[in-house]
């Protein structure tokens, strides 16, 4: 959002003004109405941001955290969490072609994870006690 100073050639007077999108700064690029007397001022120049970060350049400053360079500022921590999800979505991955294996397998097309988390190919018989199971539950927890 740019900020612009103006100078008004009928009463001589300067003032700022903040464009809050950028149609409205390239209208008013070069004049905008006076406040005061209404006439068209002419621009002065592009105000300087008053926004700057504290830290400065990680290495150059010594002080970490505030260089406003994501990467720069958490580089350890940001590395850590993308080693931990990486290595989370392979084994997720793995375990998911595991199961569909299994499953490929079954004559029903469906898998059982066994107690070491390992998957089985699932049979008729374990699939008619899913079901059987199911319908228990949802007569004992009627939806209303």
């Amino acid at each position: 959002m740019p900020s612009y100073e103006y100078q008004c050639g009928s009463c001589d007077i300067y003032f700022d003004e903040l464009h809050l999108s950028m149609r409205t700064a390239e209208k008013f690029k070069e004049q905008f109405p006076c406040p005061k007397c209404g006439s068209d001022a002419k621009r002065a120049f592009l105000t300087p941001s008053s926004f700057t970060f504290a830290g400065g350049v990680r290495g150059l400053s010594g002080v970490n955290g505030n260089s406003g360079v994501h990467d720069l500022d958490y580089p350890t921590l940001d590395k850590a969490v993308a080693r931990s999800s990486a290595a989370r979505w392979q084994f997720n991955e793995e375990r998911r072609n595991k199961m569909i294996d299994a499953a490929n397998k079954s004559e029903v097309k469906a898998a059982t994870q066994l107690p070491d988390g390992s998957f089985a190919p699932a049979s008729r018989e374990r699939m008619e006690q899913r079901k059987e199971s199911l319908q228990v539950f949802k007569e004992s927890n009627p939806v209303e």
